[in-house]
């Protein structure tokens, strides 16, 4: 068992161009923090240096979105062109936890294929009229051990640095980053998988849609023919992270206002919409009214 529940701390869209990024989440409704630079080793043992990838953040009351890319190509960036070689989109899954080194530590004893070593980040981050610096500590899965994204749990020893309250508020009344949405040939294996790694149960799958509640937010599984049907679209892959849903106060004034930025969307059902992922990157941006809904509603679905 882990020592604390994980959350659904954030998720990552990469992309090729971070100012083209950063104007069409905008036009979604989303206000973005300043472009900001990582800050690392880059081999275990060496000395800390400015990466040249970074990323613009979407803050919630509850998860963030990052939009990750490249910030200086003069500077070491493998790490966005290794994301980007699947091409732009939904990218990473991050869980929170309250202590890395003893996630570590209780991951090492279960869980086969995690990496040997907690590792520390940094980043720099604009508060007011000064700078600080954001500190991040990861546990990460070595290579295969979860095919469908780059699934990693993340300590934040300096929270109120990201969640500072100004960056709360956005204009498409997003509160909290609510689900990441899977596909998957075999969604019942990956379920299973989620389940072996975070220690959680998954509910019993409903229209075909897998579902693992986490304290905060949840995970959801699903074919990729289901997903085609769910969000007409023919652009499906045969595995990975497909879309992701976001909470709103108030959905009809999201659509309101996607509506107005001239974003084309449509309704999944009478509580979620979807933007189109012309709009979104090439990703699929899912609003939903409410966070505690069990799961997506499929019109004629078995």
């Amino acid at each position: 068992m882990l020592p604390s529940s994980p959350t659904l701390d954030h998720v990552a869209i990469v992309v090729p161009d971070l100012d083209q990024a950063r104007t069409a989440f905008e036009r979604l409704g989303f206000q973005l923090t300043a472009k900001s630079s990582h800050q690392g080793p880059l081999q275990p043992g060496d000395a800390p240096t400015v990466w040249g990838g970074g990323n613009h953040c979407a803050m919630f009351q509850a998860g963030y979105l990052e939009i990750l890319g490249v910030t200086d190509p003069t500077r070491p960036h493998q790490y966005v062109l290794d994301r980007l070689v699947r091409g732009p989109g939904w990218c990473l899954l991050a869980l929170r936890c309250r202590d890395a080194i003893a996630t570590h530590k209780a991951l090492r004893r279960h869980v086969a294929g995690v990496q040997p070593e907690v590792t520390e980040l940094g980043r720099s981050v604009r508060a007011g009229h000064s700078q600080t610096t954001a500190r991040f500590r990861f546990v990460h899965l070595e290579d295969g051990v979860f095919p469908e994204t780059d699934l990693f749990f993340i300590e934040h020893p300096t929270p109120e640095v990201l969640w500072q309250p100004q960056l709360l508020a956005h204009d498409n009344g997003t509160r909290a980053l609510s689900a990441a949405v899977l596909v998957s040939t075999e969604p019942a294996d990956t379920m299973h998988r989620l389940q072996s790694i975070t220690g959680l149960r998954s509910e019993p799958p409903r229209n075909g849609v897998y579902r693992l509640p986490l304290d905060q937010g949840c995970i959801e599984a699903m074919r990729p023919d289901l997903f085609a049907k769910m969000f007409a679209t023919e652009s499906v892959p045969s595995q990975g992270l497909a879309a992701v849903r976001f909470s709103v106060s108030d959905l009809e004034a999201t659509s309101r206002l996607l509506a107005a930025n001239a974003v084309a969307t449509r309704w999944i059902d009478a509580g979620s919409v979807a933007v189109a992922p012309a709009f979104g990157c090439g990703a699929i941006v899912l609003f939903e009214a409410d966070p505690m809904r069990q799961s997506l509603r499929i019109s004629g679905s078995p």
